[in-house]
């Protein structure tokens, strides 16, 4: 009786923090979907992707400085299944495939934590209630951030676990969805030598990529175009919380041009 009286609490336990962990993904991403279809564009950057994305088919040029798209060409082919869905519904799918690459991120670090599978729930649902509410405002919102920093988790546990060809594919789909990804892979060149040579055949790819999605001379211009476009955005002279220059204006120590943008 006491055996099975104890199995019986493990059992509950598990299917507890089980489905609270659920809980804390699915409410969240069901609110979200619901704004979105009720106020499409209430507190939403995605009309600026879906603008990028049709001024690209029609060989326009995407960039309109600091307040407009702020990546590399590949953004634009990268977000198009997604607005060839509708407004509404793939904005819902946007955000749901960053929900669902920050949950797998968390999931399969917690598998590296842990080695009982209620273990396992119960550290994904306290890192969910730690990692989640930070989130939420780049899923609402639409940003990049949130798939940028789903991409990133996953990176990192790839090369946690030496999945080496994994990674190299997360590091450079993050720097296609934000320029800042190079910077994550300079880290990785940095600490893991087993990926440099992987890294190093993946360029071409990378820089190849937009290419193949139009007229060479147009994808060429869009190349020049997104790295003028982060001089001017490394010119902004707001005070941006996130902002490293931001910091550096307190003091009155600001950098200017391509200084700040190589730091």
């Amino acid at each position: 009786m006491i055996s099975q009286d104890i199995t019986g609490h493990h059992v509950y336990f598990r299917d507890t923090w089980h489905l609270f962990s659920l809980t804390l993904w699915v409410v969240p991403m069901v609110v979200i979907a619901v704004l979105i279809i009720a106020r499409p564009e209430h507190r939403s950057v995605t009309p600026v992707y879906h603008q990028a994305v049709d001024r690209w088919w029609a060989r326009q040029p995407i960039y309109k400085g600091p307040r407009g798209l702020n990546y590399l060409p590949h953004f634009a082919a990268m977000f198009t299944p997604y607005h060839l869905v509708g407004n509404r519904l793939g904005d819902i799918l946007w955000r749901y495939t960053a929900g669902a690459g920050l949950a797998a991120g968390l999931w399969l670090f917690c598998r590296v934590i842990t080695h009982e599978r209620p273990d396992r729930w119960r550290a994904f649902a306290l890192t969910t209630l730690l990692a989640l509410p930070l989130s939420l405002p780049a899923l609402q919102n639409g940003q990049a951030n949130a798939q940028f920093g789903g991409v990133l988790l996953l990176a990192a546990w790839c090369l946690h676990t030496r999945r080496w060809g994994t990674a190299v594919i997360c590091l450079w789909l993050a720097a296609g969805i934000k320029p800042l990804g190079l910077a994550a892979m300079g880290l990785a060149w940095a600490v893991y030598p087993q990926l440099r040579w992987c890294l190093a055949l993946g360029l071409p790819v990378f820089l190849a990529f937009p290419f193949a999605f139009g007229p060479p001379e147009y994808v060429f211009s869009q190349w020049v175009a997104s790295w003028d476009n982060l001089r001017q955005c490394s010119a902004v002279s707001e005070r941006r919380f996130a902002d490293l220059n931001g910091v550096l204006r307190t003091f009155g120590i600001p950098l200017a041009g391509m200084a700040s943008l190589a730091v």
